[in-house]
């Protein structure tokens, strides 16, 4: 729990940092989430980890529990 929360900040971190590395591989895969059934598109969650993808998909060691990205 304690490392999810901490890849949660460090997510949040890097949206605000803007590198564009981080930015492209967000990109990348928020593509890849955006048409899947399980993501709650009011909010941008992933309706099966729960974690906001905005932060989520600009982590490195994050993945989806699904593994599509």
């Amino acid at each position: 729990m304690i490392e999810k929360l901490s890849n949660i900040v460090e997510g949040w971190w890097l949206w605000l940092k803007l590198d564009k590395a981080t930015n492209d591989m967000a990109r990348q895969r928020q593509a890849i989430c955006d048409p899947c059934q399980h993501r709650i598109k009011s909010l941008n969650v992933c309706g099966e980890c729960g974690c906001f993808l905005s932060a989520k998909a600009r982590v490195q060691d994050e993945q989806c529990p699904h593994d599509y990205w």
